[in-house]
């Protein structure tokens, strides 16, 4: 009898620790929740939000998901709209849209990009870095010639010749320029450009450039266009063949050819780009400010150099919508470069553009 009821006594003192345990835990659970200061809060879709740059609880993201963002192009246009979870289908549709609406601004009823025959062309480097079609100016093959020269360079001062000639839709022109004479063994410094090709629909198109300096080895650029490449015969890399790209020579005949296709002061852009290929593998636009001198009936082109020890030109041409235009005057040096610009000019009328003898 007294083993039972001790028996009873001691069963009654387990369940009362288990009775004294379940509010424990229970008090222990709402001081936590009081420590974080309340549950989670909720969105108007139920998923619990982040409180101060907290994420939600992984459970409830796993167990309830929220609706996925309205996609619009005002959406996309905000700060950190990169950051937020779009479908791929939905963006590309989005991209397609807007790219759809900025070509039928552009284009005219017949799909060509409208542009008002009367005003020069507007374009600009920020054009072409928006992917702004650059237009075909008008261009007209100068006849054959070969100009005397004029050269200086700093206190030093020689002669030179520049001449082209064109022949079944073949061109080749050569450019020499020396300074001085020859003291002993030493040449004197001078220039040797060459080069030829054909013409096409954006003017000049040459084929191949050579450079022969007075001292070291020659260098040429070739205009691959089989394949569509530039190639260097000195640097291992290549460039993409732009349409219109010239050489470190054919461009000033581009010069030539799209002054005498206009009347004087008119059709020619205020910022002219000319793809040019030197033969350091230098291949890449020029950026050109033109501006038409009516006292002097000429046209000024200007290069500004874009980085240090850039090639910065200012090419003086006369004889607009004429018979025949001819460079006058032409300055070039690198930026930043210890040595003077060579200056070359026309040694029948070096002053028709306005510059002293």
């Amino acid at each position: 009898m007294q083993k039972g009821v001790g028996a009873a006594v001691h069963r009654w003192h387990q369940r009362r620790g288990w009775l004294w345990a379940v509010p424990a835990a229970l008090l222990l659970h709402l001081l936590v929740l009081g420590a974080l200061g309340g549950p989670f809060p909720h969105n108007a879709g139920g998923l619990p939000q982040a409180r101060s740059g907290q994420q939600p609880l992984a459970l409830w993201a796993r167990l309830q998901a929220a609706p996925p963002p309205v996609l619009t192009h005002d959406a996309l246009a905000q700060p950190g709209a990169s950051n937020l979870a779009r479908p791929d289908a939905a963006m590309e549709q989005a991209t397609g849209q807007a790219a759809e609406q900025a070509t039928q601004a552009q284009q005219g009823p017949s799909g060509a990009v409208a542009q008002d025959p009367a005003t020069p062309p507007v374009i600009g480097p920020s054009a072409e870095a928006a992917g702004a079609p650059r237009p075909v100016l008008a261009s007209r093959a100068p006849p054959n010639f070969h100009q005397a020269l004029q050269v200086r360079r700093g206190a030093q001062s020689g002669h030179g010749f520049w001449s082209w000639s064109m022949d079944a839709g073949r061109y080749r022109t050569e450019l020499n320029a020396q300074l001085g004479e020859p003291q002993g063994a030493r040449a004197p410094m001078s220039l040797n450009w060459s080069s030829r090709g054909g013409w096409d629909g954006h003017g000049v198109a040459p084929e191949r450039f050579l450079t022969q300096p007075s001292r070291g080895g020659a260098r040429a650029v070739n205009f691959q266009r089989d394949t569509g490449r530039v190639s260097y015969s000195g640097p291992s890399g290549q460039s993409a063949l732009v349409p219109g790209a010239q050489d470190r020579l054919s461009w000033l005949v581009q010069l030539l050819a799209l002054v005498q296709a206009h009347p004087p002061g008119q059709g020619l852009p205020a910022e002219l780009p000319l793809w040019v290929a030197g033969p350091q593998g230098d291949g890449g636009d020029w950026w050109f400010q033109v501006q038409w001198e009516p006292a002097t009936q000429c046209w000024r082109f200007t290069r500004r150099a874009d980085r240090r020890y850039d090639v910065q030109v200012q090419a003086w041409v006369a004889g607009a919508g004429g018979p025949q235009a001819r460079l006058v005057r032409l300055e070039m040096g690198h930026e930043g470069s210890r040595q003077a610009p060579w200056l070359l000019m026309d040694a029948e009328q070096p002053a028709a553009c306005g510059h002293a003898h």
